[in-house]
């Protein structure tokens, strides 16, 4: 049988490992969050020079030359690795909530325990 004490102290061990777990889910949230807005980022970029490529000659040097189609594919290539790494990041957010809740519960269960 377990005592008061042993869950106490199981309580507080669950406590620290719920708090760890809460600041990883923070931390895999935010960076979600950051690759988001660097994603926005880039697509509001693409918008911007789509609009003033509209505003350039049809004989413009650089476009002639194929500067832009050149700056599409570096575009296109760091659009590519910032959706596998958001892609990532939220797949690692989802795996730090599961864990979060799971280390929830077990610290409530305990202190409820530890109260009877």
């Amino acid at each position: 049988m377990t005592t008061r004490g042993e869950l106490a102290r199981l309580g507080a061990l669950a406590g620290i490992l719920r708090d760890r777990d809460l600041a990883a889910l923070a931390e895999a949230a935010r960076r979600a969050a950051d690759l988001s807005a660097r994603l926005d980022d880039l697509t509001a970029e693409i918008s911007a020079r789509r609009a003033a490529l509209e505003d350039l000659p049809a004989d413009d040097a650089a476009l002639a030359a194929g500067a832009d189609a050149k700056w599409l594919e570096l575009v296109a290539r760091r659009r590519a690795a910032l959706k596998a790494e958001l892609a990532e990041a939220l797949a690692h957010r989802e795996a730090a909530r599961a864990a979060a809740a799971r280390s929830l519960g077990r610290a409530e269960v305990l202190d409820s325990l530890a109260r009877e």
